[in-house]
């Protein structure tokens, strides 16, 4: 049955009558052309009844299981997965009827979110499609520290060797070799600039994904030089962390009893009667009063222009209570690290208590305090070279290993979505906090389970783009339709907890139309036919 108006048949009436009038009216046809013309004349009537009258037929629908295929997927790849799975229907987001339908495998990620609400009462599986090229499954953090090391994870399918890579402006950050393939893949990188910061993931020379995160400013540092004779890579770093804010005063012991103290940013007034949070010193006098008390207090302190390390590093240990080890890994003197700079020829042993810093030859081990070490043999040129930012990324970098632990630290995990609840933390909580301010709202914080000074909040985003997140800090919240994967893997899981298996229920039919590539097919007959018969 179908819901055709009447009225549409009238016309149709119409132009029958009219056919057969003609056709009467012609006299000049013989008995056997007339019969011909008007079997012909009554074929196209038909169709055109049928047409209008678009007939509709249920037909036996073995299975109510459907495999419902996203438009990002090629209709060989629907087919293949459809054999595999031995499903019968095969549908698209524009013609599946839910009506008859109790469960559902979704094939690919672009679906719209409409429907994806109204299989809320089905069982679902999904069969992610991966594009080949694209990455998929990608993790980052939403707020890192200035000079925190930013690890984007993900997923990628490649047909050949390809080389991915993270650009922020014109630099490349990280970037590694994919194999043939499915793979994961990881892309680390210290947060290179205050605020606001946008990278690009790049597969080969296309640009796939644009991945945003915020980079929260550190308090200012008291740090001070403890050295023997001055030198150019000191008073380059020196210069670098005042420039940065920080407090720097810088000792130089130019002869026995005879010290040159140049201080940069020191308070007017009385000064503060303070600890330096950072000393800078090198193997020669990390037995000074000065640095034993920093570890002491559980301050920071930074070793570099090593010489002889195999002596050097000795010295350091017995003076700072560390545990370093090196290995020897070439017999020249210097070897290269990339950006024209040079290191000593050694490596990092490993350790527990040992954190890389980034990829440099640098590391940082904790014992009372924090203790790092640099291999470098001068980091100076890539300023003179006007590499501003190669720089800062190194030394930022090491900061971010030696700053001390600081209060009321903001976290979230990306890619934060709109209409998807997710968890935002607070690490180190002060104290009194029950309310995070988020946007022109606020969120309830709860204390973990585990660690009471660490908070946790659900909270949903509505809008996209950067939004205020306490007071100094802002989190990127992507549009949930513009990152289907994402969405798509969320609602899945949400939807896994409350059905766990397929359900069956008995046979049904399904609706049948006629395609319209028949109704185009007839029509062009019957016009046709009647175009040749007066002709023959």
């Amino acid at each position: 049955m179908t819901s055709t108006p009447p009225f549409l048949f009238i016309p149709l009436l119409l132009l029958g009558a009219l056919q057969s009038w003609l056709l009467l009216r012609n006299q000049t046809l013989s008995g056997g052309r007339k019969a011909v013309r008007a079997g012909l004349n009554l074929l196209l009537w038909l169709v055109l009844l049928a047409f209008v009258w678009q007939p509709i037929w249920t037909r036996p629908l073995d299975t109510t299981h459907v495999l419902l295929v996203g438009s990002d997927v090629p209709t060989a790849v629907a087919r293949q997965v459809q054999d595999s799975l031995g499903l019968r229907a095969r549908v698209t987001a524009a013609d599946i009827r839910l009506e008859n339908t109790d469960s559902v495998t979704i094939l690919g990620q672009t679906l719209p979110a409409p429907l994806l609400a109204r299989l809320g009462n089905r069982a679902v599986r999904w069969v992610p499609y991966n594009v080949p090229g694209l990455p998929t499954h990608l993790h980052w953090q939403s707020v890192v520290r200035l000079g925190e090391e930013q690890t984007i994870r993900g997923e990628i399918t490649v047909s050949e060797r390809q080389k991915i890579a993270v650009r922020f402006g014109a630099q490349t950050l990280d970037s590694l070799w994919l194999k043939p393939g499915r793979q994961a893949f990881a892309l680390r990188f210290p947060a290179v600039a205050k605020g606001r910061i946008e990278t690009v993931l790049q597969v080969g020379n296309q640009t796939t994904d644009t991945v945003r995160f915020f980079a929260q400013s550190t308090r200012p540092l008291f740090v001070q030089f403890v050295l023997g004779t001055p030198d150019f890579e000191t008073k380059t770093l020196a210069d670098w962390f005042g420039r940065q804010g920080n407090r720097v005063e810088l000792s130089n012991a130019l002869s026995e009893g005879m010290d040159a103290t140049v201080q940069i940013n020191t308070p007017t007034g009385n000064r503060p009667n303070s600890s330096p949070d950072l000393i800078v010193t090198e193997p020669a006098l990390v037995g000074q009063p000065a640095v034993r008390k920093a570890i002491a207090e559980g301050k920071a302190v930074l070793v570099l222009n090593l010489t002889n390390p195999d002596a050097e590093v000795t010295a350091v240990n017995r003076a700072l209570g560390t545990q370093w080890r090196l290995r020897k890994v070439s017999n020249e003197a210097t070897i290269p690290v990339g950006n024209g700079l040079t290191a000593l020829p050694y490596q990092f042993a490993p350790n527990p208590r040992q954190v890389a810093v980034a990829r440099y030859p640098i590391a940082t081990q904790r014992t009372g305090g924090r203790v790092a070490m640099s291999l470098f043999t001068e980091t100076f040129p890539l300023r003179l070279s006007g590499d501003s930012l190669g720089y800062a990324r190194i030394w930022n970098a090491v900061l971010a290993t030696l700053q001390p632990t600081q209060s009321n630290n903001l976290g979230a995990d990306g890619p934060v979505l709109t209409g998807i609840r997710q968890p935002l933390l607070v690490n180190n909580s002060a104290g009194g906090t029950t309310r995070l301010r988020v946007a022109n709202d606020t969120a309830l914080l709860a204390p973990s389970a585990l660690n009471n000074r660490t908070l946790r909040a659900q909270y949903r985003f509505s809008r996209s783009g950067w939004q205020p997140l306490a007071d100094s800090v802002e989190v990127y919240v992507e549009d949930s339709l513009a990152a289907p994967h994402e969405r798509l893997s969320t609602w899945i899981q949400a939807q896994n907890r409350l059905q766990t298996t397929l359900r069956t229920r008995p046979s049904r039919t399904q609706k049948q139309d006629v395609p319209d590539w028949v109704w185009l097919t007839a029509l062009l007959v019957c016009l046709t036919a009647l175009w040749v018969e007066p002709k023959l």
